[in-house]
């Protein structure tokens, strides 16, 4: 399921958008997934001996932007999706959402 979310990231593109930015999108969104999977944060991304580690040992590895490039970029389209995924799934069923507060 989570190579055909990737699959589907490309849709945030634009329709000009290069095969190599569409490659490198799809990347980024894996890489948001596998650390908020683990619950590590994205802020690891800028840490000099992961960069290091990604750059000499992971192929394409410098294709992973740095935690800014996240938050100023990916983030907002990741969420969009996954809302969008959430939509499909309720859609058309019953269901009561209890809110619970402080």
């Amino acid at each position: 399921m989570r190579n055909q979310k990737a699959a589907n990231f490309g849709k945030f593109f634009k329709s000009n958008t290069t095969e190599a930015k569409q490659d490198k999108g799809k990347i980024c969104y894996k890489w948001i997934w596998a650390p908020s999977a683990l619950n590590i944060p994205l802020h690891i991304t800028g840490n000099p001996y992961l960069r290091d580690f990604l750059d000499s040992h992971v192929v394409n590895g410098g294709a992973i932007p740095k935690s800014s490039q996240f938050h100023d970029r990916y983030i907002f389209e990741v969420h969009e999706m996954e809302k969008e995924e959430l939509k499909n799934c309720i859609r058309n069923k019953k269901m009561a959402l209890i809110w619970w507060t402080n």
